[in-house]
């Protein structure tokens, strides 16, 4: 790591409500600062075909990863939103 290094997280909990991004910077002596945050909601239909996987509705792996797909499309979403407000 250099003097100071900038990472930006993501996540989506099991609630699949929507999908949040974080940028923090990590100081060499090891303290850790919140530079932004961005939350997006999770488009209805998205949401809906997630939870029928979680709920074993669905098992179809074209399904799997169109959703995989989606949602790598939302994760890039947030993170230009995040990038763009900070």
């Amino acid at each position: 790591m250099s003097e100071a290094d900038i990472f930006i997280g993501l996540m989506s909990g099991t609630s699949a409500d929507g999908v949040d991004a974080a940028m923090v910077r990590f100081e060499i002596d090891g303290r850790v600062h919140a530079i932004a945050s961005k939350s997006l909601p999770m488009p209805g239909s998205l949401r809906s075909r997630i939870i029928a996987l979680q709920t074993g509705a669905s098992r179809d792996v074209f399904e799997v990863c169109e959703l995989d797909a989606e949602l790598s499309d939302l994760y890039v979403t947030a993170v230009t939103a995040l990038m763009a407000q900070t």
